[in-house]
């Protein structure tokens, strides 16, 4: 991921160029190698901690540090639940049927 340049149009879409619009909004902007935007936070020491033990957790289980496309939150209950609801609205499931938990 690379910064957004203050010279580029700002990605909110302003049209104002992102060093006159948001650049000094306490987070950075990057883009990806597509052009997609995202914002850039720092994490606290809490979520740091959080996701150090959740590497630990899935080294245990696979034997291997996570690759780029695995799912570290994979097992968590929201993450299924999410999953499953996306998985029947895809499948056509009318909206009344599915069931949250």
């Amino acid at each position: 991921m690379t910064r957004i340049p203050g010279n580029d149009p700002c990605p909110c879409g302003s049209g104002r160029k992102h060093e006159k619009c948001c650049i000094d909004n306490g987070f950075t902007r990057v883009c990806d190698s597509e052009g997609d935007s995202y914002r850039q936070l720092e994490l606290d020491d809490e979520a740091r901690a959080v996701l150090a033990e959740m590497e630990q957790q899935f080294i245990s289980e696979h034997g291997r540090p996570p690759g780029p496309e695995d799912l570290v939150f994979g097992a968590e209950p929201e993450h299924i639940e999410h999953e499953c609801v996306q998985a029947m609205k895809r499948a056509g499931v009318h909206p009344s049927l599915i069931l949250r938990l």
